[in-house]
């Protein structure tokens, strides 16, 4: 039985190392994600800042667009 207690532990600890390089990049991933959006958040919030009139309504709805891309499913053009 030692022998079968210590290919499972081998096989646990692959298990842990591979689970933990996945969620590394998927947090990797997400910060991309977080700098991207609010790159894009204050590039919209200057425009809207800088503009009036129809022009402005045209921004405000890219953001409105780029809020909803958050939902699965969502575009932003």
């Amino acid at each position: 039985m030692p022998q079968a207690d210590h290919q499972n532990f081998i096989i646990y600890i692959f298990i842990g190392i591979v689970a933990i390089v996945i969620l590394f990049f998927l947090a990797v991933r997400f910060a991309c994600f977080l700098n991207a959006f609010s790159e894009e958040l204050k590039y919209l919030n200057f425009e809207i800042q800088r503009t009036e009139g129809a022009e402005r309504q045209i921004w405000e709805d890219r953001k409105k667009e780029l809020w909803h891309s958050l939902f699965p499913f969502g575009k932003y053009k």
